[in-house]
């Protein structure tokens, strides 16, 4: 695939600031792209040079048990495009044939490079199974927080309730949908929920930030009988002291998400086509390659770098 765009994602910055696990380096990162079939290896209907596309990032082995249930995500021998193999951002990028997806034509290459990270969130959403009515809370208003609000709203839940610590952020989950934008600690949050709801517990708590604070927080905001998404990847080898009496005696259920495959991303793609979702607003920034360096330090100390895209022709 030529690529066209490239979205930085945290993953990114986890893996170049050395606290998320790869195979070993060097290793080109970028698994938000889109871009423009260059060459095929196998003849496959539909799929010619010059078509539009995205492409899976997930490579499962394709023979164990979960494999052969549709649990790719699950294969032990999971691989990701830009995680263990090269990635996007590069002038080309090779991908499994059976991995990409055409986009439409009037599609542009800066929205299908969102096409990975909705589909991470999609699964997400349909792992925790928000339902009409209900009342969410998002921590952290980073990208993936913010689609996760504009999802949950999309799912039709009553009650948004964004926490992030930078005033900017918070602006940009108002303008996703959400009711209250409040800051980051959980008495701020039990507060807006109780304003809004007359609880100070939340159906759903959806932790976006990866920080074992913030998933303390989300144990301690979600009401009894509720769900907490744990979405955010957390660096490898963080604990968390979790009392599991009280998941028991407040019937909790706790759910992870890892990244979006299958059906996710066929979903995504459409959303966006039929324009559902503001996402273009979460671009904040597009720089050349010559960039990248800059932009992944700017990941970590700009607030208002939101989603960064690479263009790379």
């Amino acid at each position: 695939i030529q690529v066209h765009r490239c979205g930085l994602c945290g993953t990114d910055s986890h893996i170049w600031q050395g606290v998320f696990p790869i195979d070993g380096t060097p290793r080109v990162l970028g698994h938000e792209f889109s871009g423009e079939l260059a060459d095929v290896g196998t003849p496959t209907p539909g799929l010619v040079p010059g078509a539009r596309v995205v492409a899976d990032i997930n490579i499962g082995c394709g023979s164990c048990a979960y494999c052969q249930r549709g649990r790719r995500l699950q294969c032990p021998n999971l691989r990701q495009i830009g995680v263990h193999f090269d990635g996007a951002f590069a002038e080309f990028v090779k991908v499994p044939i059976d991995s990409v997806r055409v986009i439409p034509s009037d599609m542009s290459y800066e929205t299908a490079a969102l096409v990975e990270p909705l589909a991470c969130a999609l699964h997400g959403q349909e792992r925790v199974t928000i339902q009409a009515g209900e009342v969410v809370v998002v921590l952290g208003c980073g990208p993936m927080g913010l689609l996760h609000c504009m999802l949950s709203r999309l799912r039709g839940a009553s009650v948004i309730i964004a926490s992030e610590v930078s005033e900017l952020r918070r602006s940009f989950a108002l303008a996703a949908g959400v009711d209250r934008s409040v800051g980051g600690s959980v008495e701020e949050i039990k507060q807006a929920l109780f304003e809004e709801t007359g609880f100070d517990g939340a159906d759903v708590v959806i932790e976006a930030v990866g920080a074992p604070s913030t998933y303390l927080s989300a144990l301690q905001l979600v009401r009894p009988g509720g769900r907490v998404l744990f979405f955010g990847a957390a660096p490898t080898g963080t604990e968390l002291l979790v009392e599991p009496f009280e998941v028991y005696r407040r019937e909790l259920s706790l759910v992870g998400s890892y990244a979006g495959s299958y059906g996710s991303w066929l979903d995504a793609i459409a959303l966006l086509h039929a324009g559902r979702l503001p996402v273009t607003d979460l671009v904040t920034n597009v720089v050349p390659l010559e960039e990248l360096q800059h932009a992944l330090e700017a990941m970590v100390t700009d607030p208002s770098s939101i989603k960064v895209q690479v263009a790379l022709s």
